[in-house]
């Protein structure tokens, strides 16, 4: 069918997409996350921001390929950092403080997941899960509290990449958390 849709059924890349969407939602259907597919994530809002879990494909013939990330956004940090950043403006109310490639996180790497059939969809979002409900979701809860994005952002120890890919980005949300948290050693962190 060449990828294109009729009105009597959907596209191989169409039923890719379905099949890891609709495990997603079966595992978050227990959880606080909510899915909002216009921003194509599941998300959770807490008192100042949100945690989400974020999906994207890319369809090809034999394969689709499926990027999850896990973010959080503090309404405090955004709206002071977004307008400095090289974000979208019209996206400020929707941009994440922080995120991070699930699989990356997981395995140090960019692998992304493949889909090709039901049974990769189901090991895709049981791998996901499990890593959500062993790890995961503690250290989006953990980050909820300004002073542990703070650190994330700011500590010479921390591995940044995985959290931030724009180190300008990153520069600008770490100066702003810094700030809110009234770090003692500021001025030593906007002159590195």
């Amino acid at each position: 069918s060449n990828g294109r849709r009729t009105s009597m059924n959907l596209t191989v890349a169409d039923k890719r997409q379905y099949w890891v969407l609709e495990r997603l939602k079966d595992a978050f259907s227990t959880t606080t996350f909510e899915h909002l597919p216009e921003y194509h994530q599941f998300r959770a809002t807490f008192n100042g921001g949100f945690q989400n879990i974020i999906y994207s494909f890319s369809h090809y013939d034999d394969l689709s390929i499926v990027e999850l990330f896990m973010g959080i956004r503090h309404d405090a940090i955004e709206q002071l950092a977004h307008p400095f950043t090289q974000g979208l403006q019209s996206f400020t109310n929707e941009s994440n403080t922080v995120v991070a490639s699930i699989k990356a996180y997981q395995e140090g790497g960019f692998e992304r997941f493949k889909v090709t059939s039901p049974q990769t969809a189901n090991d895709i979002v049981e791998q996901t899960t499990n890593f959500l409900t062993q790890e995961g979701f503690l250290l989006l809860d953990h980050l909820k509290v300004i002073q542990s994005v703070d650190q994330l952002l700011n500590d010479l120890s921390i591995s940044k990449h995985l959290w931030s890919l724009n180190p300008f980005n990153r520069a600008v949300r770490g100066i702003t958390a810094a700030r809110l948290v009234f770090r003692p050693d500021f001025d030593f962190l906007i002159q590195h």
